[in-house]
């Protein structure tokens, strides 16, 4: 009778460990459906309970690629948050999943993103702008006021630390450093002091000129990345959004803005090869 009864406890306790083990996959998403049983509308809190996430399948995704998106706001949103600095992001964030091809955005708590029918769609990017913060948010929006060198370089970095394998500022499978070598091979580096400097870098960093843009974009990645691999990262996460950015280098690094160019110049050129023909053709400016 007293091995029946254990066994019974036995069981009694597998079937509630098993129980607790699933709730979270049972019960944390609110989906809404249209009469097609598409998923239109999921919404769900994090683990932290810190912030209520609501997704929009304007895309008509399917539920595999809903969990998918779901799945990388989930570790996107864990990995951002090791580099915040203080920034008090929104408590909810919706997000929007468009069906046609154009540049996503970013706002305080939203953001909008397009191409999802694919791999490469820009969500860690994005997302990092809505948790990390950008500009003087006294008007509780976004501005540029304090330029965007760490603003986009951030992201850019985070996308390719989070997701290496996805095809996004390079539009190919090569590394931020490695395709920053083909920029300085072509001898089109963007001066640094210029893209730190709080006006006169949205000049690139918001250029009209698709190719220029993304040139500073991936110099501003490649920068940050080499911050990371060199300095203290809580020393960097103090760098992002400053509004004195130069003189905030030069206290952390000990170095001027144009000694830092130029060992990080020196340490991509060195470190890495050029790229082959068949790499240029991987990449989205040649």
């Amino acid at each position: 009778m007293e091995i029946m009864r254990t066994i019974f406890l036995l069981i009694f306790c597998f079937i509630f460990l098993y129980a607790c083990s699933n709730e979270k996959s049972a019960f944390s998403y609110k989906d809404t459906y249209d009469e097609s049983n598409v998923i239109t509308m999921r919404e769900f809190t994090t683990d932290d309970k810190q912030t209520h996430f609501t997704i929009y399948n304007e895309s008509e995704l399917n539920d595999e690629r809903i969990e998918a998106i779901t799945d990388e706001i989930n570790t996107s949103y864990e990995a951002i948050l090791e580099y915040n600095n203080g920034y008090e992001w929104s408590e909810k964030i919706s997000i929007h999943l468009r069906k046609s091809s154009n540049t996503p955005y970013a706002l305080k708590d939203e953001i909008v993103i397009y191409d999802t029918w694919g791999e490469d769609y820009q969500l860690t990017h994005e997302l990092a702008h809505v948790l990390l913060g950008v500009g003087n948010m006294r008007y509780g929006e976004f501005d540029n006021e304090n330029g965007l060198l760490t603003q986009e370089g951030f992201p850019v970095y985070l996308s390719e630390r989070v997701y290496p394998e996805k095809d996004i500022h390079s539009h190919s499978s090569l590394s931020i450093h490695k395709t920053m070598k083909h920029i300085i091979d072509q001898n089109e580096t963007i001066p640094l002091e210029t893209l730190a400097h709080n006006v006169k870098g949205l000049l690139y960093l918001r250029s009209n000129d698709d190719k220029t843009q993304w040139k500073s974009y991936i110099q501003a990645g490649s920068f940050i990345k080499y911050l990371f691999e060199n300095y203290p990262k809580d020393s960097i996460v103090n760098l992002y959004n400053s509004p004195s950015l130069i003189s905030d280098l030069k206290e952390v690094t000990g170095k001027d803005i144009d000694k830092l160019e130029s060992e990080w110049l020196k340490y991509i050129d060195k470190e890495f090869d050029s790229l082959t023909e068949e790499e240029k053709l991987e990449i989205l400016y040649p």
